[in-house]
């Protein structure tokens, strides 16, 4: 189980991930003009990343390498 401590810290990740992604290029100055055109579509993009990391973290693990477990036991029995 996950404590609310480390769920928040978490979060206050993911809300900073526009600052991550974007830093590196505001502080060489390089491809300046481009990296502010791509602004708009970059905090996009990075919002729906920490929405999806935000669902992924409420709802907890999914069964997904159970059924990767089982799909792929399949296969090889079928290949054998």
């Amino acid at each position: 189980m996950v404590s609310w401590f480390k769920r928040l810290l978490v979060r206050s990740r993911s809300a900073s991930l526009l600052g991550i992604t974007v830093g590196p290029v505001m502080c060489k100055r390089r491809l300046l003009r481009p990296a502010l055109a791509s602004l708009p579509r970059t905090a996009l993009v990075v919002t729906c990343h920490a929405a999806g990391e935000f669902v992924g973290y409420i709802s907890g693990p999914g069964n997904s390498p159970q059924r990767l477990a089982q799909r792929s036991s399949v296969i090889y029995a079928k290949a054998s």
